[in-house]
Formats: structure tokens, C-alpha cells, sequence
């Protein structure tokens, strides 16, 4: 289980608070309160356990305009209890910092920093109830040649890292680091589009023998603007991905992921999105904060979020998503492999009842099936409460 997932609505309005008191100041301060029920926190398909965690959060953020430069970052720091089952209680914390930086030519980029801790998903068959903890680090850099041109040349840098603590999940471990460059062109106000090379070289640390990978992509990308309510993101790769040892992970073909976000309406709007890639690129969820699918050889995810502006200070959400993910007994060091389709599907309710204050809450089906000895079939409901209060510096 991922008690991250549970802090996404508030996390999101934090975002849509931030950007707010951007305007009047670039500072913020809050402190948030949820509790969340949830039927089935091991996904297990038998013996059901529920209970209730309580999430207290801290947490604070800037952006801030300085010259050309823009400076942004949040920190969130959250006390997670459960009622009956104390040995999973946890702190995690969530940081993101980073410089969008501009020259007086045309030359401009991006660095940016993510770090978060959370309680890993539990949702293997082996049933494993010990408290295992997730670290997830990333770094970026990027820079741009154009921009304001018709042609830009771009070059980037990242590197993840991935670490559980409990040893039964370390064979998941993993580093990565990637590079590549390409070139985009704007055809017109409403599409641009761009090809570029990436390198990506990572390793399994902890296995035993150490597994490295390499991987290598030629990616084709778009944005599409047909009207000024609806806005398309894509991306179509070729890749190829081979392993020193499991080579039984090795993957040729075609991935990529596609964004639709349309607001028919000044009330109403649509995210849908279409993802397809390998288990160190893809996540359940398909949000920033999400875990990847580390045992998983090639996954497909498709799902999609419905606001509604009920009033000027109610907002309603909904959303549905669903996975397929194709495993692989030799990422996990077993000897079975097969396939599971994850199912999601939330309501959520938020109530802006002052500037600083801010209520919610929202309900969650999740369920799985499964043709794999490597995940086991679940139901969980989850329900959860939240209120949040935060203050312009």
C-alpha cells in the first residue's frame, strides 16, 4: 500500500494554492489533516485486513520570479498512524526544487530535484505484512537552444533512484541515468512537433548477480492545440531495452504515451491519458508520485479525470484508470511469468470554505485479476476525509 496515493487530492489542491497566492506572494505554509479507511491495506485476495490511518502533513512552497530566473519548490513532511496496526506506522516526506533559467539570447532550460518517501504498495502474492519503505530520487537538467524560434535544439540529463528497505523487495532496487537531444520545429501556433535520441543505462544492484540494462529510444513527439479548449501531447518511441542477466526482460518495440486535456465547458474538463512502456518508466497510476511497475516487462495504462466547478468554491472530481501489465519472473529472480488488469475508480468532493481553508473528501474502488503466480487478485474500497490550512507569507 501507498499511502502517497492518499495525499494526491490534497497535494493537488496545495498545487492550485500555490498558484494562487503566487500572485500576491511567492510563499506558503500549511498544515493538513486526513483519515482514510481503506477494507484490504495488504491486497490480499483472502483474510481482509481494514483500518483507518490518520495523515498529518506540514508543508510550505515558493515561486518566485527573480529577473529571467524562475525559482520553485514545496516540501511536505506527513506523520502516518494506523489505528490497529501500529507496525506500519510511518513518516513520509515529499521535495521538489528546482530553476527554470533564461540567457539574454535564446538559450534557456530546467533543473529540478524530486525526493519522496512513502509505505510501499503492498500487492504481491506472498503476503509479505512487514513495514517496507519506498525512496524515490530523480534529477534533471535540461537546456533549449531557440525557444523562440521556429527551431529548437534541446539536451537533457536525468537520473532516478529507486530503494526499498524491507529485503524481500531490494531485487527491485534500481539506478538509472539518461541523455538525449533532439531538435523540435513550430509548424504553426497550434502544433509543434520534434524528434530526438535518448540513452538510458541503469542496473539492479542488488541482485544477485547484478543485472545491467541499456536502453536506447528514437522519440517522435507532438503538441497539438486545435482549439483553445483542447490540447494534445504526444509521444511514439521506437526502443530497445537488453539486460546483462535477465535477459528474459529484454524488450523490443514500440512505446510512448498520449494526453488528451479538453474543457468543453468553463466548468468542465477532461484528462485522459494513454500510456505504454516498460516497468522502470511506467507507474500504476500514472501520476508523479506514483511507484513504478519494477516487475513488470511492458505495461499499458489508459484512464481518465473529470473536474466539474460545481460552484465558485466546489469542485467535483472523478476519475478511472486501467492497467495490463505483461510480468516477468526474471526481474524478481522467480520462475513464473504471466499478466494482471488493475482496476480504479474515484469520486472525490473539495470544498474551498475560506481563502486559507480548504475540505474534502473522496471514495476509491480498486481490484485486480490476475494469470500470474507473481500478483494475486484483490478488492479494496477506500474512503477518505481531509482538511487543509494555509497561509501567503
Amino acid at each position: 500500500m501507498q499511502l502517497r496515493t492518499r495525499l494526491l487530492p490534497i497535494a493537488a489542491a496545495l498545487c492550485a494554492a500555490g498558484g494562487a497566492h503566487a500572485q500576491s506572494t511567492p510563499y506558503y505554509i500549511g498544515v493538513s489533516q486526513s483519515f482514510t479507511h481503506e477494507s484490504n491495506i495488504y491486497r490480499t485476495r483472502n483474510n481482509e485486513v481494514s483500518d483507518t490511518i490518520s495523515t498529518t502533513s506540514l508543508f510550505g512552497g515558493v515561486d518566485q520570479m527573480v529577473g529571467r530566473q524562475r525559482v520553485y519548490g514545496n516540501a511536505t513532511v506527513s506523520a502516518n498512524k494506523f489505528l490497529d496496526n501500529g507496525s506500519l506506522d510511518n513518516t513520509g516526506y515529499g521535495l521538489k526544487a528546482g530553476v527554470d533559467w533564461a540567457t539574454i539570447e535564446r538559450i534557456s532550460g530546467t533543473v529540478e530535484l524530486n525526493a519522496n518517501q512513502s509505505l510501499a504498495r503492498y500487492e504481491n502474492s506472498a503476503g509479505n505484512s512487514d513495514k517496507n519503505t519506498l525512496r524515490d530520487l530523480s534529477f534533471r537538467a535540461v537546456a533549449r537552444v531557440g525557444v523562440v524560434t521556429r527551431l529548437t535544439a534541446e539536451t537533457g540529463y536525468t537520473y532516478r533512484r529507486v530503494d526499498y528497505s524491507l529485503n524481500a523487495y531490494r531485487a527491485r532496487n534500481f539506478d538509472q541515468n539518461a541523455v538525449s537531444a533532439g531538435l523540435r520545429y513550430r509548424f504553426s501556433g497550434a502544433l509543434t512537433a520534434g524528434a530526438a535520441l535518448r540513452f538510458t543505462k541503469g542496473e539492479y544492484p542488488d541482485r544477485n548477480p547484478r543485472d545491467e540494462y541499456d536502453r536506447r529510444d528514437i522519440d517522435f513527439t507532438a503538441t497539438w492545440t486545435p482549439t483553445g479548449n483542447s490540447s494534445v501531447n504526444g509521444r511514439v518511441s521506437l526502443s530497445d531495452t537488453s539486460h546483462s542477466v535477465a535477459s528474459n526482460a529484454d524488450f523490443s518495440g514500440v512505446t510512448g504515451d498520449l494526453t488528451w486535456d479538453w474543457r468543453p465547458t468553463g466548468k468542465l474538463r477532461f484528462v485522459t491519458s494513454l500510456t505504454r512502456d516498460t516497468g522502470e518508466e511506467i507507474s500504476l497510476l500514472g501520476g508523479s508520485a506514483d511507484q513504478v511497475l519494477t516487475n513488470s516487462r511492458i505495461s499499458t495504462s489508459i484512464g481518465t479525470r473529470a473536474t466539474y466547478e460545481v460552484t465558485s468554491k466546489v469542485v467535483a472530481d472523478a476519475s478511472v484508470r486501467y492497467v495490463h501489465r505483461k510480468l516477468d519472473a526474471s526481474l524478481l529472480n522467480l520462475s513464473a511469468d504471466g499478466g494482471d488488469n488493475t482496476r480504479f475508480v474515484t469520486l472525490g468532493l473539495r470544498w474551498m470554505a475560506m481563502r486559507s481553508l480548504t475540505l474534502g473528501c473522496s471514495v476509491g474502488y480498486e481490484s485486480r485479476t490476475s494469470s500470474s503466480t507473481l500478483s494475486a487478485p484483490y478488492d479494496t474500497r477506500t474512503a477518505s476525509c481531509y482538511g487543509q490550512f494555509a497561509l501567503q507569507l
